[in-house]
């Protein structure tokens, strides 16, 4: 699986941050080898899912996109009005995915010039992660954030 990630460095007032602090102390555990979950099993499985992925970090927004083998792609476009994945755009024509996949390829070895591995790519999160932290201010508690291990 490969993953580009944009995470990001500043708390917007007004929305909880909590959620995504904890989202992203995750993300860094699971790349590092490490889980939260209580189960022995699930954090055997987390690490497993882990290991497969190839991470990168990109300074540039791009739509959430999920590829499905070459047959089937999901970008988050929202083609309609409402909300949620009703509005996702998705293809199967071969063509369009072909086009997708190669655009994602393409951005995914651009950002992996400057984030070669999961290792630069952890490093990076710690650092969104302590970046949005100073913006939260004085209302984060570290002790919010589970173990790991």
């Amino acid at each position: 699986m490969k993953l580009i990630l944009h995470p990001p460095r500043k708390h917007e007032p007004g929305k909880p941050w909590e959620r995504l602090a904890l989202r992203l102390h995750r993300l860094i555990g699971l790349l590092d080898g490490k889980s939260d979950s209580k189960n022995p099993e699930q954090r055997q499985l987390d690490r497993l899912v882990a290991s497969h992925c190839q991470v990168t970090i990109s300074n540039i927004p791009r739509p959430n996109t999920l590829i499905l083998g070459r047959r089937k792609c999901f970008e988050a476009l929202r083609r309609g009005l409402g909300r949620g994945f009703e509005t996702t755009y998705w293809t199967t024509t071969a063509k369009e995915v072909e086009q997708i996949v190669q655009g994602f390829d393409n951005v995914f070895d651009d950002c992996r010039k400057s984030c070669p591995d999961n290792q630069a790519a952890i490093t990076e999160l710690e650092k969104a992660l302590s970046d949005y932290k100073q913006s939260v201010g004085k209302g984060w508690k570290k002790s919010k954030l589970p173990p790991l291990s």
